[in-house]
């Protein structure tokens, strides 16, 4: 059974029909697609859709939502984590579906972006009373839908958008809003922060706490869950990084290799120590480590913060282009991102960027960097210079974002060292009976299997101290 069309709307599966890889891959996606439409359509009461980075998880909840409102008649809740997340939800919403209207239910009006405020198709309301009968969208972050006094089960559908960000003492509330809810997310990302003692919940693998889906699919047997194979953001190369050492439970493919989406560098010039890393990028590697001399410093340390700066301006010194089968373009400061661990090092990083990239090149926290991307991403590595790093700097989740953000390819910055601070890690929480889960032994193994491939694959180059603030 083929999910069914929305008459006059944009086509549930449209997106992916747009894509290019091979056949296989491509069938990949669309079966993948019809699957989560199909079973939405038949009305199950959740669902969960696990995956990959860039697998068009926002995409599919759109059409989920124009599936649920504009065919069915429902009334359709949409709760994200942030109110950024919220304002481009509902932008995207409207931009590609054409027919449908869009309700912002914020806490204060002011705080919409201008172009949202005097969108034709998109109401901003601040009061429950103010909200539409079916069949409608309404878009609100977790914590206003928490707050609110709106009636449990006043919606048909609920829909959660990057579902691991939201801990479960914060949807459980939200989730009864709805008879019937659904969820999207990246097990992969930065698990939800809680400010308050968990010590309680500890053993508890539905604790409150705890990640949203992981919760859901303890506690509702008849959840049904499904997989994305294909991540459209990551090549190939980067995908035999990132799988196996972040997502053992969820095999997944590229959509495209080197063929269809690599860096050529244009410009010629003399020599500098910088540019073997760029070499290497150039002959199809996606991940390359730049690694320092060994030394033990500050956290925002400054040899790291100006070697940042260097490759990044080195990249656009070098008239870097991004090529794919439609052709070549010019990689801009736009196109560059650097992630961090510290917000001590985002302010290094952007003190030392001149004056002409710093408007345009998004230096920010993995925390914040989750959900987006960049062509090219640079990445300060969580353990660099850390003499005695903390359960923060191995976490799985942080460096699964920063290694994730790329669509072409990403430069990682370390100091030399790395295998001994692994090796002589000592756990900072004792495993206990019963408890399965067990971050700081996941974040060791996705460091020692990133850290290995690298080294197998002639991907560390040495690189002298640059020179900086």
């Amino acid at each position: 059974m083929t999910a069914p069309r929305l008459s006059g709307l944009a086509s549930p599966r449209a997106f992916a029909l747009e894509l290019r890889g091979t056949p296989a891959t491509q069938a990949d996606v669309e079966a993948s697609i019809e699957a989560v439409l199909r079973e939405a359509d038949r009305g199950v009461i959740a669902q969960l859709v696990v995956a990959p980075p860039g697998a068009g998880k926002t995409e599919l909840t759109l059409d989920g939502v124009a599936q649920a409102s504009g065919l069915h008649g429902e009334r359709v809740l949409v709760a994200s984590n942030t109110r950024a997340q919220a304002y481009a939800l509902a932008r995207r919403f409207v931009n590609k579906y054409g027919r449908l209207t869009v309700t912002l239910f914020v806490r204060r009006k002011r705080d919409v972006p201008a172009d949202l405020r005097a969108h034709a198709r998109v109401r901003v309301e601040e009061h429950i009373q103010n909200l539409p009968p079916a069949p409608c969208v309404v878009v609100a972050t977790i914590d206003k839908l928490a707050q609110s006094a709106l009636v449990p089960a006043s919606f048909d559908t609920l829909f959660v958008d990057e579902m691991y960000q939201v801990p479960a003492h914060k949807y459980l509330p939200v989730a009864a809003l709805a008879t019937k809810q659904r969820g999207i997310g990246d097990p992969g990302q930065i698990e939800p922060v809680t400010k308050i003692d968990v010590t309680r919940w500890r053993d508890d693998p539905a604790g409150a706490h705890v990640p949203a889906p992981r919760v859901l699919q303890v506690r509702d047997p008849g959840l049904v869950v499904t997989r994305l194979s294909v991540s459209r953001r990551l090549v190939a190369d980067s995908v035999e990084f990132v799988q196996p050492a972040f997502y053992q439970d969820l095999p997944f493919r590229a959509l495209d290799g080197a063929a269809e989406r690599h860096l050529e560098f244009r410009t010629l010039a003399r020599h500098e120590p910088h540019d073997d890393v760029l070499h290497r990028l150039e002959h199809g590697a996606s991940i390359v480590l730049a690694e320092l001399p060994r030394a033990f410093g500050r956290v925002d340390d400054p040899g790291v913060a100006a070697t940042l700066v260097s490759l990044a301006e080195r990249l656009l010194a070098r008239g870097a282009h991004l090529v794919t089968p439609e052709g070549a373009r010019p990689i801009t400061p736009a196109d560059l991102g650097i992630v961090c661990a510290h917000v001590e090092q985002v302010g290094a990083v952007q003190a030392r960027l001149p004056d002409a990239l710093r408007p345009h090149v998004l230096v920010e926290t993995a925390n914040r960097f989750q959900g987006l991307e960049r062509q090219v991403v640079l990445v300060w590595h969580p353990l660099a210079g850390q003499a005695a790093p903390r359960a923060f700097h191995l976490t799985a989740g942080r460096f699964c974002v920063a290694l994730s953000r790329h669509r072409v390819a990403c430069i990682l910055v370390a100091r030399a060292g790395l295998e001994e601070t692994l090796e002589h890690y000592r756990e900072e929480t004792v495993p206990r009976l019963g408890d399965d889960e067990d971050p700081e032994y996941a974040g060791l193994h996705a460091h020692r299997t990133i850290l290995t491939q690298l080294r197998a694959l002639d991907r560390v180059v040495e690189v002298s101290e640059s020179t900086g603030l």
